[in-house]
């Protein structure tokens, strides 16, 4: 132990305390001198310099203190580790060495002279190759004879591993030289250290163990709410490791857990990425990682539900717009299976109310004999959120009222003979709704009452309405509520509104907030289906969400559509254009769209529309507005949309869906303030056109007209069109389907395989004309333009090269006469057309042919096809893919049409509707034998069935080109596709006529689809549109005419004989 020294007067007036030996093996000093003015601190400033290159202050001309204190020793315990106070005793055993730590900036000698000991003698005791080159801070080295003391970190008294945190600039080799260990050591210390990504990527305050043991809890994240790295989280008792560590802390409704502690439900909470080391808590580098409850998919859906159930609510005030009203008595749609009539309010007492406007609504909608059953949904958004009426739904379901509304509400489903009670707060336990204060224990109260009410209803129908928000729904115990409800209505629309405005994490990759969005985004919804099946729900209790109207944004560029398009406005407006009757920014209802759309196409002032189908977020998109620069962008469903994500939940075994609403999606009489018996809704009746007897083809119609009255003729042409177009539509959905992927993969390698084929017969013919040739052979040789290559009469081997003189005109001619692209074809260095010679008499010998001789060819830079997987032959599938949509739509029109036509309610002349259904009816038909043909492909075919199958396959996906908007233009145009036939020798096909009518966007075809399921027909065409779709048709010359097939010819004279007979 060093002796401590205390030194009066060393200048006048000075003093110096010290604990210092410079022969010691400690590495330090303390040192204290007090000066008694400004003047003496050049004598501090030396004695600091004696101390640091670990002298004493000769104090042996100073009246001096020495006081021996061997229990004074200074502390090795850091404030930034537990590996110092675990450290045992430096006093050495026998056979150890006297050992000190290197300092920052230490060098072999200053050791040395820290040691006492000579260069030599510092060298001998220490004679580790290149250590005086890798000095490191804290490092150990002896001074004696002997071996470095055990120094190594053992484990804290509760079985804790030695811990040390991670400073700036910290790496492994440096941290395991201070507690003489190497690397490797650390590294297997760590394996199951929460967080450990490996010595090359150390974080500040990160937490590691410097020694065998349990591991240590992780530093705190002060944003982390879930996992081991929530500030306040306590250890696990017991041993454990790292991996235990993961089921600390997990998110509500079993959500994602990330690897920085936050909680979510998307790819970015719930992707695992483990890093290398494969350490919890650790993982890829620009990844979250995920800890707890990982994975996106959906589960607890394998049991269907024992029904589908189709719900829809009925928006009882929609009697209180100024138009689009429906009487409840309206509701006609037999699929359904509920109808939720919204809605019913609470009064101050917790007695049930209506609003005085629509309570005759109540009153008919309980009387109604209905197939659906009758359920009264309460509350909604605006009752849960006023200022007059939210207090109320916190209210009620606390312990002292619950029992009384309970009981209200049982005596009125009894009263009415309702079929059940749907509870629609919005929502319980929110915290930042404007103007609603959150409160506790809300969701915990709201769960007691369901029980209450479950148990009071018996038999009856409970369910509540859901958010499908995160945010809105952790705080529900969905989980504990499902023992108790019959379903949840799953609100899976407005996943995204004007509301997103500002919010950094509503939309992923729009830090704003403010992008464009579908509110029914296809994936998303499947995101908050995994949410709440993860949340413990079954899914046949769950009840999606589908809607029969937009959410609506200005725009803040027109021309800009996507995703990543911004909209206008802020939180609270919406600069979208309002719909005439809901008259709501950012919201417009299915019905108010199709007018727009309607109006638009008709080419009324003030009404521009365009509208498509999103693939990615499987929407619905119009941009509409009062000029050309629409500047209003909406998502939406169509009827095709709805029945395809209907048909997908019921595929995943969900409990059916819910539409919001039904007095959106179309227009109806609505309530008649004159009449309260309610006759005038009961709908026309008409004698009509008995249908009984007619027949189902044109043929037999076209014999027995007779017997149909004329003003009934028109009516059956739809009639048979109607039998042909749905086995069309069939058809084409089966060549759709991944059935007929090899057909097409046939298709694009048949086309492969005939390209050498035309090179060649394009190389003797007119490629001749762009090509100069050297030629040579036993008989004749020369060069020139290749029109002058002589062959001879030698019946030997001819030498041809090749070379380029006029490259554009040589691939223009290629791609003219054999639809061959230049992209398609290389030129190899050689290439013969050999074949044994022969002689004029087959068998007999001759002089110009002798044993084995080959004649013909050997060509030098010479054009072959590349590689299959180097040529793209355009698909043609893509078109007939793109097409169902339209042709179903069409299917869906000339259905709606059919009945408005059999109750005289149709405005537009019965001829034209059927001459307009039928141009593109009888091109589909045409092309069914085709199908039949193409199903039996096989991946082998003779050389002549090839082009045949080929020609066919043109067939199909010509007749449907009109309906496939963009698609088409996609691959290249008509032109595009009908090349190909000219690759397989097949110019002036019948099925290239047709090409070359539809490849006309103004042609009949072009303009009678457009005017049936465009935009602006919305599946209901005007008088006008069925106007010029017929008129389209007529204006077809006779030349135009003959380029369809015979059959399409004859049916086509049929349905005109029998409109022009009806107009006489």
């Amino acid at each position: 132990m060093a002796p401590f020294q205390i030194a009066e007067e060393v200048e006048d007036g000075s003093r110096i305390v010290q604990i210092c030996d410079a022969k010691s093996q400690e590495a330090r000093t303390i040192g204290l001198f007090i000066a008694s003015s400004v003047d003496k601190l050049r004598d501090a400033q030396l004695a600091l310099r004696t101390w640091a290159s670990g002298n004493c202050v000769n104090l042996a001309t100073s009246k001096t203190s020495k006081i021996s204190l061997s229990a004074l020793e200074a502390s090795k315990k850091s404030k930034r580790s537990s590996v110092m106070s675990l450290f045992s005793n430096t006093l050495t055993t026998r056979g150890d060495c006297r050992a000190i730590q290197v300092s920052s900036g230490d060098s072999c000698g200053a050791l040395a002279s820290r040691c006492g000991i000579s260069a030599n003698d510092f060298t001998k005791y220490n004679s580790q190759k290149g250590l005086c080159s890798s000095l490191r801070p804290k490092q150990y080295v002896c001074c004696s004879s002997g071996s470095l003391p055990d120094m190594r970190p053992k484990p804290q008294a509760d079985g804790t591993c030695a811990t040390y945190t991670i400073q700036d600039n910290d790496n492994c080799n440096d941290i395991a030289a201070q507690f003489s260990l190497t690397k490797k050591d650390i590294e297997d210390f760590n394996k199951a250290t929460w967080g450990w990504a490996g010595c090359s990527r150390l974080n500040r305050d990160q937490v590691i163990c410097a020694s065998k043991g349990n591991t240590p809890m992780p530093a705190e994240y002060s944003s982390a709410v879930c996992g081991p790295q929530k500030p306040g989280t306590k250890k696990p008792e017991g041993q454990f490791t790292g991996f235990n560590l993961t089921k600390l802390n997990p998110c509500p409704l079993k959500a994602c857990c990330s690897g920085w502690g936050f909680c979510g439900t998307t790819d970015e909470f719930c992707t695992e990425s483990p890093a290398d080391t494969g350490a919890p808590g650790a993982f890829k580098t620009g990844t979250s990682g995920c800890i707890s409850n990982c994975g996106t998919e959906i589960v607890g859906n394998d049991d269907k539900p024992k029904a589908f159930r189709r719900v829809t609510y009925f928006e009882a005030f929609n009697v209180k717009r100024d138009c689009l009203n429906m009487d409840v008595r309206e509701i006609a749609d037999d699929k359904l299976t509920h109808v939720h009539f919204a809605f019913a309010g609470l009064s101050e007492d917790f007695e049930i109310t209506f609003d005085e406007a629509f309570k005759d609504q109540f009153d008919a909608f309980a009387k109604m004999d209905a197939s659906w059953s009758k359920i009264l949904s309460f509350g909604g958004w605006a009752e849960s959120t006023d200022a007059a009426t939210f207090q109320r739904y916190k209210d009620v379901v606390k312990p002292g009222n619950r029992e009384k509304f309970a009981n209200h509400v049982v005596d009125f489903v009894k009263k009415y003979d309702l079929d059940g009670i749907d509870f629609d707060w919005e929502y319980p336990g929110a915290t930042d709704i404007p103007g609603v204060p959150g409160g506790e224990g809300e969701t915990e109260s709201y769960l007691e009452f369901l029980k209450l009410m479950k148990e009071r209803l018996g038999g009856k129908s409970l369910s509540i309405a859901l958010p499908a928000s995160y945010w809105y729904l952790k705080p529900f115990p969905v989980e504990k509520m499902a023992k108790y409800l019959d379903y949840f209505i799953y609100m899976t629309y407005d996943l995204h509104g004007q509301w997103d405005f500002g919010n950094q994490y509503a939309s992923p990759g729009c830090n704003g907030g403010n992008c464009l969005r579908s509110h029914v985004n296809k994936t998303e919804t499947h995101n908050a289906l995994a949410m709440i099946t993860k949340a413990g729900v079954p899914a046949n209790k769950v009840i999606v969400g589908i809607a029969s109207y937009g959410r609506s944004f200005g725009m803040k560029d027109p021309s800009c559509t996507g995703p990543m398009c911004k909209f206008t406005g802020d939180f609270d407006t919406s600069t979208a254009q309002v719909g005439s009757c809901t008259n709501t920014g950012g919201y417009i209802s299915n019905a108010e769209l199709l007018v727009l759309s309607d109006n638009a196409v008709l080419g009324h002032p003030g009404y521009h529309a365009k509208s498509w189908h999103d693939d990615d977020s499987d929407s619905d998109i119009m941009v509409y507005g009062e000029n050309e620069e629409a500047h209003s962008w909406v998502a939406y469903m169509n009827d095709d949309t709805k029945s395809s994500r209907i048909s997908w939940v019921e595929g995943l075994n969900f409990g059916g869906v819910s539409d919001w609403a039904v007095d959106l999606g179309e227009w109806y009489d609505g309530e008649d303030p004159d009449d309260d018996s309610g006759s005038s809704l009961s709908g026309r009746t008409f004698n009509g056109c008995p249908s009984d007897d007619w027949p189902d083809t044109l043929d037999e119609l076209n014999d027995n007209l007779d017997k149909i009255d004329a003003e009934c003729q028109s009516q059956a042409v739809v009639h048979v069109l109607l039998q042909h177009v749905n086995d069309a539509v069939t058809d084409y959905k089966e060549v759709s389907s991944a059935d007929y992927d090899e057909k097409f993969k046939y298709y694009a390698q048949w086309i492969k395989d005939g390209i050498n084929g035309s090179l060649d017969k394009f190389m003797i013919g007119n490629g001749t004309k762009y090509m100069d040739c050297e030629w040579r052979s036993a008989a004749t040789s020369g060069s020139g333009p290749c029109t002058e290559k002589q062959r001879g009469t030698d019946k030997g081997i001819q030498d041809v090269t090749w070379k380029m003189r006029d490259e554009d005109g040589f691939y223009k001619a290629l791609s003219d006469e054999y639809g061959i692209q230049k992209d398609w074809i290389k030129w190899v260095k050689s290439h013969e057309i050999l074949q044994p010679c022969t002689c004029p008499i087959p068998g007999d010998p001759c002089l110009m042919c002798s044993p084995g001789m080959l004649s013909g060819e050997l060509y030098y830079n010479y054009p072959r096809r590349k590689d299959d997987d180097d040529i793209d032959v355009p698909n043609p599938k893509k078109v007939v893919d793109a097409a169902i949509p339209n042709i179903t739509s069409l299917s869906t029109t000339m259905l709606s049409t059919y009945f408005e036509m059999r109750t005289f309610t149709l405005d537009a002349d019965y001829g034209d509707v059927a001459t307009s259904f039928s141009m593109p009816v009888f091109m589909m038909q045409d092309a069914t034998e085709s199908m039949k043909t193409i199903k039996k492909i096989g991946a082998e075919a003779e050389e002549k069935q090839k082009n045949k199958l080929i020609m066919m396959i043109l067939t199909i996906v010509f007749a449907v080109i009109p309906f496939a908007g963009e698609a088409a233009a996609a691959i290249g145009g008509v032109a595009a596709i009908a090349r190909v036939a000219l690759v397989i020798g097949e110019a002036g096909n019948a099925a290239l006529t047709v090409a070359d009518i539809v490849n006309d966007p103004a042609s009949a075809p072009f303009a009678i689809a457009g005017l049936l399921v465009g935009a602006g027909a919305a599946g209901r065409p005007s008088r006008k549109m069925f106007s010029e779709a017929a008129g389209a048709r007529k204006a077809l010359s006779a030349d135009k005419l003959k380029l369809f097939s015979e059959s399409f010819q004859h049916k086509d004279r049929i349905v005109q004989k029998i409109v022009k007979k009806c107009l006489a």
